[in-house]
């Protein structure tokens, strides 16, 4: 198969899920649309109903439950707890699950340091600028876990990424 192949192929599947997607959606929000008025949720200022307060994930959990009679909430609150009885009878390693608690917050405040450094730097340099500095960044760090034996994913640049674009185009476009 050649890439037009590919393309048209893929590209046909893609706008079918966009399609149903966008029905899903229109489906999902006529049923919270029913919601609002059974609860009379309405938006304040315009009165017209107010489907965000309707959970769409557990409508669909509810709807499931009365097509299926499975309760996967209920399920999954089962797991759960006997999870939490293995962890409290010591079976799982103490030590791991305070290790896992610290080291999550630490990731988190991370986080949450490098989106506001991010922030503050990125009206030191234009744009473009930037974003190329923070693929530099990536590829440093690639390589890093590359020498000490880590096998990641290795990301083209946005050049080599822009080149394979005009290259498709113009195949898929004759």
């Amino acid at each position: 198969m050649d890439i037009k192949q590919i393309y048209n192929n893929l590209k046909s599947q893609l706008e079918s899920i966009s399609f149903k997607t966008e029905s899903v959606k229109d489906q999902e929000n006529k049923i919270r649309e029913s919601f609002t008025d059974i609860y009379g949720y309405v938006k304040p200022k315009t009165g017209e109903p107010d489907i965000s307060k309707i959970k769409s994930g557990i409508m669909k959990k509810a709807i499931e439950f009365v097509k299926t009679g499975k309760n996967k909430l209920e399920e999954d609150l089962d797991l759960m707890l006997d999870y939490a009885s293995k962890i409290k009878n010591g079976d799982i390693s103490k030590q791991d699950i305070d290790l896992l608690m610290v080291l999550e917050e630490e990731l988190k405040e991370d986080k949450k340091d490098f989106n506001e450094a991010k922030k503050n730097f990125s009206s030191e340099l234009d744009p473009i600028e930037f974003q190329a500095l923070l693929l530099v960044i990536q590829e440093d760090i690639q390589s890093q876990k590359e020498s000490s034996g880590d096998k990641p994913i290795k990301m083209k640049s946005n050049e080599e990424l822009l080149e394979k674009v005009k290259q498709i185009k113009q195949i898929v476009k004759n």
